[in-house]
């Protein structure tokens, strides 16, 4: 799913240079990330609680 949305953005992108170039692209990717993380919020507080635990591990050892 990922991979599509990169895919789709960067075809976006690629046609629409001119929307790069302008400050509306600037206004649409915090949009997008903010939506994006909305979606992906419990994911990543999974990963990040899982990612501490060998981390304090190995600061203790």
């Amino acid at each position: 799913m990922e991979v599509e949305a990169s895919v789709m953005l960067g075809i976006f992108v690629f046609v629409n240079m001119d929307i790069w170039r302008s400050n509306l692209f600037r206004l649409i990717l915090p949009l997008l990330f903010h939506s994006h993380r909305r979606i992906a919020k419990k994911d990543e507080t999974s990963l990040y609680a899982i990612n501490i635990k060998p981390e304090e591990k190995g600061s203790k050892e």
